[in-house]
């Protein structure tokens, strides 16, 4: 796992990509907060300097991290922020991002319901507590689609998810995230 960070976390266009993919794969256990905080880092990175036309960097970056959202310890204070995230990834409509932010969204609501977030304050309150620290974008991506997640939470995040469903390619996904909710909310 050492060799894998090491070279995950190098920036080469051709290597970087599969070794997070790897990583995704591997990462079962073992995973804290601080290499959570590396892939994040380096997926502002590959969002900032990367191609729109080939946006397979970042893609492949969004699917590790869905896949060691699991493996996170229960006291970790990410897990909120990245079902935010997902939602602000749902949001922007690029259709590179969608499959993996519903696979984000799904595994983070499954980690939470795991941990048993939701049982003291409820579904709704529980993530909105957890977008107090990004809120500043979140309602400027909230105001430019017309949406209030504090005014009627439920009906905004499905809007976000329901994009897919339009497109074929997309419709598994999102009926898969609509699953995810029913379960776990």
């Amino acid at each position: 796992m050492g060799l894998l960070t090491a070279t995950a976390f190098q920036l080469s266009p051709s290597i970087q990509p599969r070794a997070f993919v790897v990583m995704g794969s591997l990462a079962s256990s073992d995973v804290d907060d601080d290499l959570l905080y590396q892939m994040l880092v380096a997926l502002r990175s590959a969002m900032k300097t990367g191609d729109e036309s080939d946006p397979q960097c970042a893609v492949s970056m969004l699917n590790c991290i869905s896949r060691v959202v699991p493996s996170l310890p229960e006291s970790s204070r990410y897990i909120g922020s990245l079902f935010w995230l997902a939602v602000a990834l749902l949001q922007t409509g690029h259709a590179a991002f969608y499959r993996e932010a519903c696979d984000l969204l799904c595994a983070c609501l499954t980690a939470l319901t795991s941990q048993g977030a939701f049982e003291e304050t409820g579904f709704t309150a529980t993530l909105l507590e957890a977008r107090t620290s990004l809120e500043d974008i979140a309602l400027q991506m909230d105001q430019m689609l017309f949406l209030s997640f504090d005014i009627d939470f439920s009906f905004s995040l499905a809007s976000v998810i329901f994009k897919g469903l339009r497109r074929p390619q997309f419709k598994a996904s999102a009926v898969n995230a609509l699953r995810c909710l029913l379960t776990n909310a």
